[in-house]
């Protein structure tokens, strides 16, 4: 039996079926301005985004825009662009990947916001540029990474703890492999103009913290001996592992976790009754933070662990030291030669 279509028919139809605007039907049929103009795609939480390729010189469209716009940003036209609105497989999710041309295209254009890449897997926000690693897009399409344009220690740390660095050139580091596995050392950032000089002999240990982690705070220092004039006669550089900082229990006594930014004083101690360590004092509600040896988070009580050099280990995500021991005797033969009872640490966010 033949079933009456009413006008309520058709308002069903529309409950159950997507309804297209006009310029998104031009696009589903063949061509038309979101094929011709524009490239669509997902990011990895199935928003979906579209932007302008390239600019209609009929006028027939967007001629209110500039050059290159981004739909969900103007409030103008959406729709299909030029794949399937499936935010399941989508162009720009994990199983529909997308390409790097067009990736780069995005990226260019300022409209790069997450999504999976071709051979690359999910690239978020902040990295950028397939033309030269895992580089990040910085305001200019230049190789951020390149020799003339070293990427940041800020941005390195990113990918690195990311696992998407795969090599370029860093500030401060020189040339950083793809296949390295220990984070180079990072002088410390005053060491052209000098720290400030002590009043007389004695050593200063400036600390910049690299990167703070759930787990781990990774820094780099860099201990200067002052003789009586205030010239620096000797340096020790490397790095300390602490535990994670927590701003709310940092001055807790008995708390394990990283200590606040600060100066404070360095003085003789012992460790479990064995002399010949050196232990942070002053420190708001918390005693007993010795410089000692270890590799991991697990291996420090709330004290700063000596290390060569830090690395991230993917395995356990966390920030791990290497050349503990060494490192600790070249800092203590420091100390016991310069220190005099004049030493401070000064740590910097």
């Amino acid at each position: 039996m033949k079933k009456k279509l009413t006008e309520n028919s058709f308002d069903v139809l529309k409950t159950q079926l997507r309804v297209l605007s006009e310029d998104q039907q031009r696009a589903a049929v063949g061509g038309g301005y979101f094929e011709d103009y524009g490239i669509g795609y997902y990011d990895q939480e199935g928003n979906y985004h579209w932007t302008r390729s390239r600019e209609d010189t009929s006028g027939s469209y967007g001629s209110t825009f500039n050059d290159y716009w981004d739909s969900t940003n103007s409030g103008g036209l959406s729709g299909t662009g030029m794949y399937e609105d499936d935010p399941l497989n989508g162009y720009g999710k994990r199983g529909n990947p997308i390409t790097k041309e067009d990736y780069n295209f995005l990226v260019m254009n300022g409209n790069w916001l997450g999504g999976f890449v071709e051979d690359l897997g999910y690239v978020g926000l902040y990295a950028t540029s397939v033309d030269y690693g895992n580089s990040i897009y910085n305001g200019s399409w230049v190789r951020y990474g390149d020799v003339g344009y070293p990427v940041s220690q800020s941005d390195f740390f990113q990918l690195w703890n990311d696992g998407k660095w795969n090599g370029g050139y860093v500030s401060g580091f020189d040339y950083v492999s793809r296949e390295a596995t220990e984070i180079p050392i990072i002088s410390s950032p005053n060491t052209s103009g000098g720290v400030a000089p002590v009043q007389s002999s004695g050593v200063n240990i400036v600390v910049n913290r690299l990167q703070y982690e759930d787990k781990t705070t990774l820094s780099s220092f860099t201990a200067y001996a002052y003789n009586e004039a205030g010239d620096i006669i000797s340096t020790v550089e490397g790095v300390f592992l602490e535990r994670g900082f927590d701003y709310d229990q940092c001055t807790v006594s008995g708390s394990k976790t990283a200590i606040s930014p600060g100066t404070y004083n360095v003085e003789k101690s012992s460790l479990h009754g064995v002399p010949g360590y050196y232990e942070v004092t002053g420190v708001e509600g918390r005693s007993g933070i010795i410089i000692h040896t270890g590799n991991s988070y697990k291996d420090s009580e709330g004290c700063l662990l000596t290390g060569e050099s830090g690395y991230w280990d993917p395995s356990t995500k966390e920030y791990k030291v290497s050349g503990s021991n060494n490192k600790l005797n070249e800092l203590s033969n420091l100390l016991n030669t310069y220190g005099n009872g004049n030493t401070t640490i000064s740590i910097t966010l």
